[in-house]
């Protein structure tokens, strides 16, 4: 999982790393299969109050068959990301836009029922 402390962006962008396993759940269901660790390298900068950009690169290696030989190959492939992450839920609208951690975190509390 990547993790940035936003406080720090008061300073100025933060750089991100991380090289998330192949078995991460966030790869389920892929119809591919990782043939090793995804590397995300980016940067983090506020966008505004509220706001913030995250431009990366994911980098990973897929396991493959190859179709004249049916072999068995590997092949990197690459990515380039960019999102922008808001506390607004009004932006939430804009389908370039992503609930920032603490505007998610707030969306997806349990409810309480008032049922015991």
């Amino acid at each position: 999982m990547l993790r940035a402390d936003l406080r720090e962006l008061a300073r100025g962008p933060v750089e991100t790393r991380s090289d998330l396993p192949a078995t991460d759940g966030l790869f389920a269901g892929l119809n591919f299969a990782l043939a090793g660790p995804v590397q995300v390298t980016g940067r983090l900068q506020s966008a505004g109050e509220g706001r913030f950009y995250w431009h990366a690169k994911v980098a990973a290696r897929v396991s493959e068959t190859c179709r004249r030989c049916l072999e068995p190959v590997q092949v990197p492939v690459e990515a380039d990301i960019e999102a922008l992450f808001t506390e607004d839920p009004d932006a939430l609208d804009d389908p370039d836009s992503y609930p920032s951690p603490r505007t998610r975190r707030k969306l997806t509390s349990p409810r309480r029922s008032g049922r015991s």
